[in-house]
């Protein structure tokens, strides 16, 4: 049927389930991606996101998914959605041999908004969890520049610290805890 209707994408948003329930992830990506690229071009970017939202929670180990969500939730200019988006991706990425997942949709949701204090401490765990802990701690030490309150402060020292448990951090650290506003 798909054969002879390529381009159908209501059909391909009902068959796409049942290829992911018989494991045919490659085929089922595709027709998640048909469906709602077909409803993108009709204009129902609504029901374009929905489309996606449904296969990245089917296929949550698609980076690619998570991203095209990002970039449509950014078109409408709804950058907390985009955010929130790419975080809840890169949480099906922290085993080391897709860490690199991880870092990509962290890095995207960095470029989007640079210095959200959330995005930015998950980016700099997972870097330090992939021995880049030399950036870790430089975007750490922006990050503590930045910080809006104290608990904000102190959390990114103890992380500073964490990562890299010198005599200089620890002193950061403690003096953290005597900050004034």
């Amino acid at each position: 049927m798909l054969a002879k209707e390529p381009n159908e994408f209501e059909l391909h948003l009902k068959m796409a389930p049942i290829l992911v329930s018989m494991k045919n992830y490659k085929d089922a990506a595709s027709s998640f991606k048909k469906s709602a690229e077909g409803y993108y071009k009709k204009g129902k970017v609504d029901m374009a996101i929905a489309v996606y939202r449904q296969a990245a929670r089917a296929m949550p180990n698609h980076s690619g998914l998570w991203e095209r969500l990002a970039r449509l939730e950014l078109d409408r200019n709804k950058t907390s959605n985009a955010l929130a988006i790419l975080m809840e991706g890169s949480k099906h990425f922290h085993k080391k041999s897709t860490r690199d997942k991880s870092v990509r949709l962290l890095r995207i949701a960095f470029k989007i908004k640079p210095w959200h204090f959330d995005t930015t401490l998950e980016l700099v765990r997972q870097l330090a969890k992939k021995k880049e802990k030399r950036e870790a701690v430089k975007i750490l030490k922006g990050l503590s520049k930045r910080a809006e309150t104290n608990k904000m402060y102190r959390k990114a020292m103890r992380t500073q610290f964490r990562i890299s448990p010198t005599p200089g951090h620890l002193l950061l650290l403690m003096r953290s805890f005597f900050r004034r506003g």
